[in-house]
């Protein structure tokens, strides 16, 4: 592909590549964010718990109470099911920094694409004028998939 008009219009393509990157690592963010305050939440929320029902008598002591007894076994179930939830939302949590990462993967792809394409348009009107980057860089050190 040929340089069309100004060398710019590559530019410009990889900004507005990269313009809806902001706003879709924001709103990714301020998920996990969100996922991790209701994390934090349920985690008080289940220590309390525990803690109430460690400082119950034992289930093998002679000094429990029946009703006690009862109270223990929904705080253990109320328990597990807090856990579960817990579970369920670092899964999640797991999944949506999955798709951040992709995100950010799948812009740099493009923007890579569209360099080796510039790349490509220097060096064919370059002619014989070998490009080098400036001494001590090149283009990997710049964390492209560009070769010198």
């Amino acid at each position: 592909m040929a340089l069309t008009g100004q060398p710019s219009t590559y530019l410009e393509r990889c900004v507005d590549g990269l313009v809806a990157l902001p706003c879709d690592l924001q709103r990714l963010l301020s998920l996990l964010k969100d996922i991790d305050d209701r994390c934090e939440v349920l985690r008080a929320q289940v220590q309390k718990q525990v803690d109430y029902c460690v400082s119950l008598p034992s289930q093998s002591s002679r000094n429990t109470t029946p009703d006690q007894s009862s109270q223990v076994a929904e705080l253990r179930i109320q328990i597990e099911k807090d856990q579960k939830a817990l579970a369920f939302l670092a899964t999640e949590k797991l999944m949506v920094a999955q798709q951040a990462m992709n995100t950010v993967k799948g812009h740099v792809s493009r923007v890579d694409s569209e360099l080796a394409v510039f790349s490509e348009d220097l060096q064919a009107q370059a002619g014989d004028l070998p490009f080098e980057p400036p001494p001590g860089k090149s283009f990997s050190a710049y964390g492209t998939g560009l070769q010198s």
